[in-house]
Order: structure tokens, then C-alpha cells, then sequence
């Protein structure tokens, strides 16, 4: 996985946050569900199941909980592409089937497989339309139904939600307000009214971390996002904490901007100049001279030079 995603960055530190994640299913789910769910034995485990090629697109947490009394799970697949993913149900199916492993693997075949609640939060610029069952993506006829596998998953599209349809504590509105806009062209009117949310924020180490957080965010997910616009956006504020922190997180920012242009452009000179090897090593090779002369002539590898010569078939 890319370790620059920085969508799965801030979903991971968000839902990982138990306080985040209680508020979230109590604000979220259904009241049906949640009257048999303890929500106070909420338990994060330190698993995912996203596949590695999948990772740039999705990410994931799993929860431990109690419902009806019995060990339960709630897993929730962060979909942070431009667009809705038509096989998101197969890919859950999979999912589900791995936690089903693996609870077999830790507690053995004794007893009933446990219940896994599956949710899907999705934030694209696209509004989901693919519905929420598997059987959507199935060929099915009515004689079949009863052998082909389905189950439904709880959907939150956040670009369709209201303003006033985001609850919970500040945390989860300042997350679930940012991931609504980032790629809306209205962000940067919104982000006014976003930072003052954390005003309400009476811890205020909690307060700096979470202005960080949003802060990187926005300069590393959004490019019409400047240190210049942010500023003027603050300054209609009272949040000393946003304007102190922005100078900092754009210079770390810039600075590793500028490390991996520095690693980049050094990389490119290195390619370049083994190309030039390479078109000297064909002459001298065209020219009948040893191998072993053209290798210490050109200074390459030796591996790389036989498979190179081997490729274009110089023998």
C-alpha cells in the first residue's frame, strides 16, 4: 500500500478511536440494531482484510462487540475512491468469510459462526446508486432464489448526506464534514464553519491533534488547497490553534515535497545515465568485443547486462 494515502490515514484515525467509533454506530445505525448491541464492550481488533492490490481504494477496521450477549463483529469498509466499486459486495462476502476464519482459527469449530455486521462508508464524487445487497450483482431467477447467497450491508454515502444529517461528538463531525467536501467544489466556503467545530472542543490537546490531523488532510488530499487560502479562512476565526499549526505542517509538508523531488530527480539521472551504458555496451557488443570487457568498460551489472543483451538478442 501507498503510504501516502492519506484518505486511509485519516479513516484509520478516526475509527480507531473507540469514542469515535461508539458515536458513530449510536448516531448511524439502526435502532433495531442497537438495542441489542452493548456498545460500552466495543473492542478494536488489530486486523484488516482488505486485499494488497485493493488497499490504494479501501480501507478497514474491525470491532469486537457484544450482541444479544453473545461475541459479536461490526466491520467497517472505508471506500475512499472517486467512484462507487459495483463488486463491493463481493469483496465483504470475502471479507466476512475471513473473520469467520479467523474466529474458527481462535475459538475452534465449537458453537455457531459469530454475527458480522457489515457497513460501508463511502465518500466519492459519484452518489452511490448500486444499491446494497450482493444479489444486485447476481443473474438470478425466481426458481434459483433459494440457492443463491445474499445478504444486505449498512451504506452511508456521505455525499448525500445533509449538513444536518451529520451527528455525533466534534471529532466525528469535523471528520465526516471534511470527507463529505474534500472533493467538492464548495470545500472552501465549508471550512469556515468546519473549524469552528473545534471550538467546542474542551480538551485541548485533543483540539491541537485533531487540527493537525484535518490540517494534513486537507493540504495532502486537496490541491486547491494553499496555505494562503487556509489562512484567510482562519482569520475569520478565533482558533489560534489552526492558525499555529498551519506554518508547521506546511513546511514539514514542503520539505518532504522537496526530499522526494531531490530522491526523484536523482533517480532520473541514474536511469539516464545507465541508458547511455546500455547504448555503448550495444555498440562495443555490435562490434565484436568480449563480454566481460564491455561489463568492466560500462561499470554495469553483470546479471543486468547478460538478461539486458539476452532481451534484444545479441549474443
Amino acid at each position: 500500500m501507498n503510504s501516502e494515502n492519506i484518505h486511509d490515514k485519516f479513516f484509520k484515525s478516526l475509527m480507531t478511536e473507540k469514542e469515535n467509533a461508539i458515536d458513530f454506530f449510536r448516531y448511524y445505525l439502526p435502532e433495531e440494531l442497537l438495542q441489542e448491541m452493548d456498545l460500552d464492550s466495543l473492542e478494536l481488533q488489530n486486523d484488516s482484510f482488505v486485499d494488497e492490490k485493493l488497499k490504494e481504494s479501501f480501507s478497514d477496521v474491525l470491532y469486537r462487540v457484544n450482541i444479544h450477549k453473545r461475541t459479536s463483529y461490526i466491520y467497517t469498509l472505508f471506500d475512499h475512491k472517486s467512484k462507487p466499486d459495483k463488486y463491493t459486495a463481493l469483496q465483504l462476502l470475502k471479507y466476512i468469510i475471513s473473520i469467520w476464519e479467523r474466529h474458527i482459527t481462535l475459538k475452534g469449530r465449537k458453537g455457531k459462526l459469530p454475527i458480522v455486521l457489515p457497513i460501508v462508508l463511502y465518500h466519492g464524487k459519484r452518489n452511490w446508486k448500486l444499491g446494497n445487497n450482493l444479489k444486485t450483482i447476481l443473474e438470478t431467477i425466481p426458481a434459483y432464489n433459494p440457492y443463491i447467497p445474499d445478504f444486505q450491508y449498512s451504506l452511508f454515502d456521505l455525499s448525500k448526506f445533509s449538513e444536518e444529517e451529520i451527528k455525533g461528538n466534534v471529532i466525528l463531525q469535523i471528520a465526516f464534514h471534511l470527507l463529505k467536501n474534500i472533493f467538492s467544489k464548495e470545500l472552501e466556503t465549508k471550512l469556515g464553519d468546519i473549524f469552528l467545530l473545534f471550538e467546542k472542543l474542551e480538551d485541548e490537546d485533543k483540539a491541537l491533534k485533531w487540527i493537525e490531523i484535518s490540517l494534513r488532510y486537507l493540504f495532502k488530499s486537496n490541491t486547491e488547497i494553499t496555505l494562503d487560502k487556509l489562512k484567510k479562512i482562519a482569520e475569520g476565526t478565533n482558533l489560534r490553534g489552526v492558525k499555529s499549526k498551519m506554518p508547521t505542517i506546511a513546511e514539514t509538508l514542503d520539505r518532504q515535497g522537496y526530499e522526494r523531488g531531490i530522491k526523484f530527480a536523482d533517480l532520473r539521472a541514474k536511469r539516464a545515465e545507465r541508458k547511455i551504458k546500455l547504448r555503448t555496451a550495444i555498440k562495443m557488443k555490435k562490434k565484436g568485443m568480449d563480454f566481460q570487457f564491455i561489463q568492466e568498460m560500462t561499470e554495469l551489472d553483470k546479471t543486468l547486462l547478460e538478461k539486458f543483451f539476452k532481451k534484444i538478442r545479441i549474443n
